[in-house]
């Protein structure tokens, strides 16, 4: 398994005050990361989500993204990365302020689990389709509920936040020079995983904020549809064909 450059662990230890302003997002380039200073407070409301944002800080070599947040109180680390030799390569992880991992997601195009810290594990074949289409097997404890408020607030989709991570998007890429809240990406390449599904990664990381929570799995009519995470319907009164 590919290991990520940036842990949560690291980020929680380094992150120092900043000076952003409720009009501004800072960006810093460092060796392999860019990191995007908010520190204030974000709301939106599909899927609802209220939270304090400190930091996103980008790999795109690695294929890994963190957001440092606080949610009542508590200093949690919001991990995605793209692993493509995994059978499930989209990783969604949330940690606490001494890096423990509190609950953790895989899926790829159809199928996806999500662990608790206790070992337990919910397993949702055909996530993305119809509520008809959806098997649902396991059972999970999450005992934090700020993890699972942070999980459920699906970042990656959000465009007040910056420039999506190339590596969310399935390719290759990173921040234009001159405009650092800009992404670039390759066209011309193949994708980074084989992704044929109903949705796209980033429709996958939105369903999984909006269906999951620790006493299984149910998907509202969500009817997203937006130029970042695509069609996303969610359960919505539909017939499958």
């Amino acid at each position: 398994m590919q290991t990520p450059k940036l842990t949560a662990a690291l980020a929680l230890a380094a992150l120092t005050p900043g000076c952003a302003t409720d009009d501004d997002v800072a960006s810093s380039d460092q060796r392999y990361s860019v990191v995007d200073r908010y520190d204030q407070e974000f709301g939106w409301d599909t899927p609802p989500c209220a939270v304090y944002l400190d930091t996103r800080t980008t790999d795109e070599e690695a294929r890994v993204v963190e957001y440092v947040a606080e949610l009542a109180g508590q200093r949690l680390a919001l991990v995605y990365r793209l692993v493509a030799e995994e059978p499930l390569p989209m990783r969604a992880e949330v940690f606490d302020h001494d890096g423990q991992r509190l609950v953790g997601a895989a899926f790829d195009a159809t199928d996806l689990t999500i662990d608790g810290s206790d070992g337990s594990r919910l397993e949702v074949r055909g996530f993305t389709g119809f509520e008809s289409e959806t098997q649902v097997s396991g059972s999970l404890t999450v005992r934090s509920s700020e993890a699972v408020a942070l999980l459920g607030c699906a970042l990656p989709v959000r465009p007040t936040l910056g420039a999506v991570p190339a590596f969310l998007h399935n390719r290759d890429g990173g921040r234009l020079p001159d405009e650092p809240d800009v992404g670039q990406g390759s066209e011309d390449r193949p994708p980074l995983v084989t992704w044929n599904g109903r949705t796209s990664i980033l429709g996958g990381v939105l369903l999984l904020a909006a269906c999951g929570n620790p006493w299984g799995w149910r998907c509202p009519c969500l009817a997203w549809s937006d130029p970042i995470a695509g069609e996303v319907p969610g359960w919505c009164p539909t017939a499958a064909p």
